[in-house]
């Protein structure tokens, strides 16, 4: 019998096929395989098989196990990793040559250009999209595509076919990326199926998501074995799944070929629920009454995983059995750590393991910093093999792992969870050197410098992850939407139904959005929209897995305007009657910015009785605290309180007011909003329009207003703190002097040639010595770390010239202006002398209806060789990227240095008579390896050879970036001047902040604490 189910999904097939499988087994029988999509199925089936004493090993398993029986055909293969597979694509592009990249040229240096392409190539392979396929596609792309599109899809079609020939003919084997493997399985399982089936007479496939790459698997399966079974759960009337219809149509159709015969199942009673997942999308759908459904409207994600713990609790002292409830969340990075955090705190027990980047974990800082604290046993130029060899001697001499081992040993807080942890985290350092090795290896051991190999290794730990924490063995399961198919629960809680957050729709990619419009021109689908209508689907089925209650949370446009419900969850009210089921009165609380809840039977824990209590005692209405406690809530709070005197009980309960309402988020005199008018005059009267504006004050009130409150208009003194190290001030401003003595000679010069390049190269030495000569005696050169920090910036600098020199040389650019001020009184006496152009004039520009007088400092200004256009330049010794983005800034609103500079120097050029027009601006680097500068550039930049620029930076018309930059700028002014200085960061709080004892900023709880 050959047959293939279709329809709504039901788990009555499973249950039939694993009786079928336990009494295959009780016979003796073991020539069968039934295949899962998830492991928790799998675990479930074998539970079920092996309670009864039943042994079972390759039986169950999943799609990829019919892979690994393809590949036992194939002799003298190499699995590649991501590594590996970033090595071969580097070499293709190399081996495809010039003319073939030629389109790509302008951006093959750009961070994350490989990515990209790999990105495009794992789409194409995974869509079924061959080689040979992407090459005639080629021929005719000019037809109904731009001339650029055309030249990217021709140059990307060749890349791949270099690629696919590396992969088949390495000489240690054919190398096989994933997608590789499934193409070659395939072709071996449909040539030579009657020998590799031969064991097999029965397959049974659940909840079968066919892709382009699984479907000739299953063409052979089959072709060969005589018993199959399978259930694609595509139902043919379900609405706004188009594509995955069409795939049930084909397959259905092309296995009919093969004596298959097509089962459409009737729908399964399955309740309201199932009822309404079969409604969703529909044009005109049927109005429900369902009981049982509710929706947790909240204001943050932190309130809406509150709500749902305080209603996990609520259930389970009804009786409820935890392991029955369920929560789902396709966005794992917002919501797993909320829930796993929240849950612990009210001891709900969660199936959830603690995922931590890998150099989270202080076992790892401790090896980085070790092989940072040892680099004399490290080689200058090495190959990956060597220097991964060296990376294990240094941890081996540290005896770090056994030292771990005698800690868990001991009877101490290092347990044996946390030993599991490090020996996780030092194999995954592990796994990546061997990654990198292997991948270096594929086309000869190639020596680096060690800065290149330490680099690579850092990034590729930062990008992993590890288990840190398993989780409890029982309780509530928090799943991803694909992991629910098959399961039920009496619950279920499917969170951040949000536009953009769940159904997660593609992400923008340069490449991939051209692969596709021509793949739609040749009637093919790329994979990853048929994931689209996948993703639509299995909202159904979490649906679906609900028994008696299913809850619905997002963030309401009634906390924030910018808050938009999802389509899946319109669909879902769409299909209901309107109701209380919407807005449940229990979970108004999650709504509120507050920290504890509205009403007094939710509350959950001492911290909300102490908060709540305050509240009512000493809030005011602003607080939004209204009800009366009753005598039960009174009993309550003579137990909480007990003890406590008279005469500190007011003070305690207006500091906890004050406090709880600084953290509500609200609009508030305890965190920065000024209301009394006197104070406002004062305030406008002295920031108003003579008041001379830097830089760096416009950024300290845009990055935070209260840090500017705090220092620029209470004056607060931060406590000095003791520096143990190199004066980072200093050390900025030592930099900047010797940059400027250094490039002086080339201000004078028409243009930068490869001779001026050589001889600013070979003054280096001198400079560098006269500039430390210039610094004695100041805090720098008397820092007991000096000759140390000196000898490695003399090494580091002289790369970074030969970077700056060879970036003038390509380009058709040269200084003008080193250290130009603006706006300040100019000392002779300064260490650092600026420009002689340099003019103690404030500039005047128009931002808004005010002219801004700006003073300042600008690092350097080049100037291009006919004199029409200018570029500014800031050098920076770090360039977090937390903290500089580029033209995000100037969208978010937290840096206008760049901006500012352009048009302070655009004023006064056109005072002088020279009318230039501006590039650009960026953030140079000061750093021994090159880097692409963070900016804000004209598209013009590039055609005066400014290249080391990033795509993200580059605007249409940078003027009018400038001139909306300006507008923001008089916005905040005017919050500055109407006295709003509220405690919240518009970036990431510094850590470090001098000012943290005042606001008491939380910043890695995003929380203010009292």
């Amino acid at each position: 019998m050959k047959r293939i189910y279709t329809g709504w999904y039901t788990n009555e097939l499973r249950l039939k096929w694993t009786e079928e499988c336990r009494l295959k087994l009780q016979d003796g029988h073991r020539s069968f395989l039934f295949l899962l999509p998830t492991r928790h199925l799998i675990q479930e089936v074998r539970q079920q098989l092996t309670k009864d004493g039943l042994g079972v090993s390759g039986q169950i398993g999943t799609f990829d196990d019919l892979v690994d029986l393809g590949l036992t055909k194939e002799q003298g293969i190499l699995r590649i990793d991501q590594q590996g597979k970033l090595a071969v694509l580097m070499k293709a592009v190399e081996m495809a040559g010039e003319k073939a990249t030629a389109p790509f040229r302008r951006i093959m240096d750009k961070p994350g250009f490989l990515q990209s392409l790999m990105d495009a190539l794992e789409e194409m392979k995974s869509s079924a999209v061959s080689e040979e396929m992407a090459s005639e596609w080629a021929i005719g792309t000019e037809a109904g595509a731009s001339a650029n599109s055309s030249a990217y899809f021709r140059s990307f079609a060749q890349i791949y076919k270099v690629y696919q020939q590396l992969l088949q003919t390495h000489p240690a084997g054919r190398l096989l990326d994933r997608q590789e493997g499934y193409r070659v399985a395939a072709g071996h399982l449909n040539a030579s199926g009657e020998e590799l089936f031969a064991g097999i007479d029965t397959v049974y496939i659940d909840f079968l998501t066919v892709t382009p790459l699984q479907f000739p698997i299953v063409e052979a399966v089959c072709r060969y074995v005589p018993h199959v079974e399978i259930f694609m759960p595509y139902p043919s009337d379900a609405e706004g799944i188009g594509t995955l219809d069409k795939i049930r149509e084909r397959l259905v159709k092309t296995l009919a070929g093969y004596g298959v015969e097509h089962v459409e199942l009737r729908q399964p009673e399955t309740g309201g629920f199932g009822m309404l997942a079969r409604n969703l999308f529909a044009e005109n759908p049927e109005k429900l009454a369902i009981s049982g459904v509710e929706m947790i409207p909240s204001s943050t994600p932190l309130q809406e995983v509150k709500a749902v713990a305080k209603e996990i609790k609520r259930l389970a002292s009804a009786g409820w059995d935890p392991s029955q409830i369920a929560v789902v969340a396709a966005d794992d990075a917002a919501y797993r750590p909320l829930i796993r955090r929240i849950f612990q705190e009210n001891r709900i027990a969660v199936r959830l393991a603690d995922i931590k980047n890998l150099v989270e974990v202080p076992v790892v800082r401790t090896i980085l910093q070790a092989v940072e604290e040892n680099p004399d046993d490290f080689s200058q130029r090495a190959t990956y093999t060597r220097y991964a060899e060296t990376v294990r001697q240094v941890v081996s001499r540290l005896q770090l792992v056994e030292k771990l081992y005698m800690l868990a040993a001991a009877d101490g807080p290092y347990t044996l969870e946390d030993l599991r942890r490090d020996v996780r985290a030092w194999q995954c350092c592990e796994d990546a050197l061997e990654s990198m090795v292997r991948a270096n290896r594929l086309y000869g051991d190639r020596e680096v410098s060690f800065a290149v190999f330490w680099k690579e290794w850092k990034d590729l730990l930062h990008e992993s992850k590890v288990q840190v924490d398993g989780g409890a063995g029982s309780g509530v399961g928090v799943y991803r939407p694909a992991e629910l198919r098959g399961l039920s629960f009496r619950a279920v809680f499917i969170l951040g139904l949000n536009e953009g957050g769940y159904p997660k729709k593609p992400g923008d990619h340069w490449l991939i959005e051209r692969l596709e419009r021509v793949a739609e021109r040749q009637g093919v689908i790329l994979q990853r929209r048929e994931q689209m209508d996948l993703q639509s689907l299995l909202f159904r089925y979490c649906i679906q897995s609900a028994g008696d209650r299913l809850y619905l949370g997002y963030q309401s446009p009634e906390a924030d305007e910018r808050n938009l419900p999802s389509p899946y969850l319109e669909a879902v009210m769409h299909c209901l009657k309107e109701g209380e089921w919407m807005a449940p009165p229990r979970f108004r609380g999650a709504m509120s910015h507050l920290p504890v809840p509205d009403r007094w039977e939710d509350l959950s824990s001492r911290k909300e009785w102490r908060e709540r209590m305050a509240l009512w005692l000493g809030g005011e209405s602003s607080l939004h605290v209204t009800a009366e406690p009753d005598a039960w809530v009174l009993e309550q709070l003579e137990r909480e309180f007990a003890g406590i005197d008279g005469q500190s009980w007011r003070q305690m309960i207006d500091r906890l007011a004050a406090e709880t309402e600084r953290r509500s988020g609200i609009a508030s005199s305890f965190a920065g909003r000024l209301a009394d008018p006197a104070i406002k005059a004062i305030l406008r009267a002295k920031f108003g329009a003579q008041y001379p504006w830097s830089v760096s004050v416009l950024n300290d009130y845009a990055v935070c207003p209260f840090k500017f409150f705090a220092a620029r208009v209470l004056k607060i003194q931060p406590r000095e703190e003791v520096e143990d190290g190199i004066p980072v001030t200093e050390k900025g401003v030592f930099l900047h002097d010797l940059a400027q003595r250094l490039l002086l000679p080339l201000t004078g010069r028409e243009r930068v040639g490869i001779d001026e390049a050589q001889a600013v190269m070979e003054r280096f030495e001198d400079v560098f010595e006269e500039t430390c000569r210039n610094w004695e005696g100041s805090e720098l050169t008397a820092n007991r770390y000096w000759p140390v920090e000196r000898m490695r910036l003399k090494k580091e600098l002289r790369l970074w010239l030969e970077h700056e020199m060879n970036d003038l040389v390509q380009s058709r650019m040269r200084p003008v202006r080193l250290e130009w001020s603006f706006g300040s009184p100019i000392r002779e006496d300064d260490r650092q002398l600026p420009d002689v152009q340099s003019t103690e004039e404030l500039i005047a520009v128009q931002a808004g209806g005010e002219s801004l007088k700006l003073r300042g400092r600008i690092d350097r200004i080049d100037l291009t060789e006919d004199g029409s256009g200018f570029a500014v330049y800031d050098y920076k010794t770090s360039l977090n990227p937390k903290k500089y983005k580029g033209i995000k800034d100037l969208e978010d609103g937290t840096n206008w240095q760049l901006p500012l500079y352009l048009a302070a120097y655009t004023q006064w050029a056109g005072l002088q008579g020279n009318q230039v027009v501006p590039l650009g601006a960026g953030f140079r680097h000061v750093a021994p390896l090159p880097s692409k500068m963070v900016g804000v550039w004209g598209a013009d930049a590039g055609n005066w050879g400014i290249t080391a620029t990033r795509q993200s930076d580059t605007c249409e018309d940078l003027k009018q970036t400038i001139s909306d930059s300006l507008e923001k700028v008089a916005a905040q002014l005017e919050e500055l001047r109407d006295g709003i200085f509220d405690a919240k960061p518009r970036v990431e709080c510094d850590p470090y902040c001098p000012y943290l004892d005042v606001c008491r900023y939380d910043a890695a709880g995003k929380e203010r604490t009292p």
